[in-house]
């Protein structure tokens, strides 16, 4: 994409970001890493404080904006063709 818009004049792109359709796998894990840690952090405090975890009250997920760009998108490149020059801060 960036070639094709330099091909057709552009000389200044502000903001690349790269994002997966697919992320419904990792999200689970992540929500299931979350939990555990979240649940692993209220039992300890709990303890701390002479008591005990009862019952799960409420549980909530709450996705705000878009998801985080994946700068993972190298390994989706055509391999045959010249990468263009991305310099940080450019």
């Amino acid at each position: 994409m960036i070639d094709a818009a330099l091909a057709k004049g552009a000389n200044q792109i502000n903001s690349l970001e790269f994002f997966s359709s697919n992320t419904d796998a990792g999200r689970r894990q992540a929500l299931t890493e979350a939990i555990a840690k979240a649940r692993g952090d209220a039992e300890a405090m709990a303890r701390a404080a002479g008591g005990g975890l009862g019952q799960l009250l409420e549980l909530s997920t709450a996705e705000v904006g878009p998801p985080r760009p994946l700068y993972r998108a190298a390994a989706m490149m055509d391999k045959s063709a010249a990468p263009t020059p991305i310099e940080r801060g450019s």
